[in-house]
């Protein structure tokens, strides 16, 4: 679950970050899968379709399904 959605949080600063500040915050484990969704997202100026990762990063689930078991 953690490297899907790290701890639930998006770090305010995540869309200010670089790559080469976004690179190592998922090699620690700060941020997961959902958080680098949203950031690209971000940086391509899809804002419209940046609520789908920001409730999978909140709630842990994507349709109804846990993150880690999603078919």
């Amino acid at each position: 679950m953690y490297r899907e959605v790290g701890d639930h949080n998006t770090p305010a600063e995540l869309y200010e970050w670089t790559a080469a500040e976004l690179i190592p915050a998922v090699e620690d484990e700060e941020i997961g899968a959902y958080h680098v969704s949203l950031w690209v997202l971000l940086k391509f100026g899809q804002d419209n379709l940046a609520r789908f990762p920001q409730d999978a990063i909140r709630t842990g689930t994507v349709g109804g399904y846990l993150v880690t078991n999603c078919p």
